[in-house]
């Protein structure tokens, strides 16, 4: 079976609050020209945009679906594109300076639709139901691959290698970086990177992308998918064999092609913070052919610690996400009996992570810790 569907739908789901189309006033205190005392004013917040309206949300799929052998393999697959356009934003780079001031904060710029944003991609399900000897068996593959696209954003970068239109919405940004600093001859040698703080041996050596000479906010670039809006890439794998009375179940899931920033306070530790682990393989002059970690500093490590490249991982990883044994009770056990069916089950979740990076998937920091679960149950039918 062939399919085909589309629709243009107008949403406020992506509109953050109300009324953004009407101008907006607040009032304030300030001190007058003169020597005098603390005077009220009014100032504007927003103009205003009777041309306001909702996102528009378009999408079209095609669908396959089919059914062979006497069911023994049913498959369903779908392809995809979902365009969400006018987002609504206040674009400071279309409209004139003059319309906005920095003190007091106000500005007469209206908010307008125009971020558009384009999801496209494909989806699959594959089922195998077979019976072997006394075993039924039922074989489950799902999965799902999305691209994103910044199709149009109001932006002003003097590098086009900075733009956020035409690349993915779900990007990771950060620095290119080149290893650490040897030396003081190496440091005066490469480019000034100007994030704060002496630059020593031991320190993150970035990438000039633009050639000027310094380090800076300029030489930021696309680096990765960020897997914190979800891998691009999801595949879940079921299995279910069935005999006599006995089922067992399995789940596996999978997400694949996203990075993720090894940014959080486990990792980045400069001042007077609490050493972690990661720490012990930090960079000295004996340990400067092997170091994996920055120098130790008691300053604050603003150059260090920051997104690039040093600190970015392969967020892939498949999971045990669920195994259950269930045992049904036969019938004639219940015969003539109020209870109509009885089933004991033993089961457990979160059982098992395969990642190159599973200790740090699994490490929470400042929270609950992450948890196995183990369920034994008994469920009855009267």
């Amino acid at each position: 079976m062939l399919s085909v569907s589309g629709s243009i739908l107008q949403q406020d789901i992506d509109i953050p609050t109300y009324y953004m189309y009407e101008e907006g006033w607040s009032r304030a205190y300030g001190w007058s020209w003169y020597d005098g005392a603390l005077e009220q004013y009014s100032m504007s917040l927003r103009g205003v945009n009777n041309d306001l309206t909702f996102i528009k949300r378009k999408e079209f799929s095609l669908n396959a679906r089919t059914s062979l052998w006497d069911q023994k393999i049913t498959a369903d697959a779908s392809f995809f594109i979902n365009s969400v356009e006018g987002g609504v934003i206040e674009a400071t780079n279309l409209f004139p300076l003059y319309l906005s001031t920095g003190y007091p904060d106000a500005s007469f710029i209206p908010y307008i639709n125009y971020n558009n944003t384009r999801r496209m991609g494909f989806d699959f399900k594959v089922n195998l139901n077979q019976r072997v000897g006394e075993v039924d068996l039922n074989l489950g593959v799902a999965g799902t691959y999305y691209d994103t696209k910044a199709t149009r954003r109001s932006e002003v970068n003097e590098f086009d290698y900075q733009n956020r239109q035409g690349r993915p919405a779900d990007g990771l940004w950060g620095l290119r970086s080149d290893g650490l600093f040897q030396s003081y001859e190496e440091i005066e040698n490469s480019p000034s990177q100007n994030f704060g703080g002496t630059v020593k041996p031991g320190d993150i050596k970035y990438i000039d992308q633009n050639g000027d000479g310094v380090i800076d906010d300029q030489d930021v670039v696309y680096l990765g998918k960020n897997g914190w809006y979800g891998a691009p890439f999801t595949l879940g794998v079921n299995l279910t064999a069935k005999w006599r009375d006995l089922t067992f179940f399995a789940l596996g899931t999978g997400y694949f092609g996203a990075y993720g920033m090894k940014n959080g306070s486990y990792y980045w530790v400069s001042g007077d913070d609490k050493y972690s682990a990661v720490v012990r393989d930090r960079w000295t002059e004996e340990t400067a052919a092997t170091a994996t970690y920055p120098r130790l500093t008691t300053e604050n490590g603003d150059n260090n610690f920051r997104n690039s490249d040093f600190w970015m991982y392969k967020a892939n990883r498949f999971n045990l996400a669920k195994v259950q044994v269930t045992y049904d009770l036969p019938k004639h056990i219940l015969h003539n009996s109020f209870v109509k069916g009885c089933s004991v089950y033993v089961s457990g979740a979160n059982l098992l992570t395969i990642s190159k990076e599973r200790k740090h998937l699994e490490m929470n920091v400042g929270g609950a810790p992450q948890s196995r679960y183990y369920n034994l149950g008994v469920k009855a039918i009267f």
